[in-house]
């Protein structure tokens, strides 16, 4: 009796270990599949395959890392956000996910404050400390999505910029 019981619980251990063995192999290819198209810059392709990773990984903190650059790149900065703060929930000293954040949270204020100034009538208080922001913000490490310096917020550049009107910057998302 005991030895049909060992036997009975050894064929469901073979049996469940195939099975997961089964649905890792998939994954483990769509892993490779989305790494690759990343890697490639095929933004489209890996936007898909890293969605599905995290629906089917939910767990991965690279997979959430990764898909928060990708929305990022995608213009998506909402996505990227919320695929970032999944990646620190699951590993909360995560300083590359806290930088790519705080760079897009700069990006988006950027905007914000621009937009702001354009629409502010000349001789409102506000519209000086908007610049005063502006400028600060301005000497700010931060790249565009393409890792070119980010354009000025002015018109033409300050007295204080080098020769080309640009200083190299940091801020593209990290790995």
């Amino acid at each position: 009796m005991q030895k049909r019981a060992i036997a009975a619980a050894t064929l469901v251990f073979l049996s469940l270990s195939g099975c997961a063995e089964m649905q890792s192999k998939p994954l483990l290819t769509l892993n490779q599949k989305a790494n690759a198209a990343y890697a490639a810059g095929q933004m489209g392709p890996a936007l898909n395959d890293y969605e599905a990773l995290a629906s089917r990984s939910p767990d991965d903190p690279k997979i959430w890392e990764r898909l928060g650059n990708l929305y990022v790149l995608s213009k998506q900065p909402e996505k990227a956000i919320a695929a970032y703060r999944r990646a620190i929930e699951i590993t909360p000293g995560n300083a590359t996910v806290f930088y790519n954040m705080g760079v897009l949270r700069l990006r988006q204020a950027w905007a914000v404050l621009i937009q702001a100034y354009q629409s502010t009538a000349p001789g409102d208080p506000n519209k000086v400390l908007i610049e005063k922001l502006l400028d600060g913000m301005e000497k700010l490490p931060v790249l565009d999505i393409d890792g070119k310096a980010a354009a000025s917020w002015r018109l033409s550049p300050p007295a204080n910029a080098n020769k080309s009107g640009t200083e190299k910057r940091v801020g593209a998302p990290r790995e």
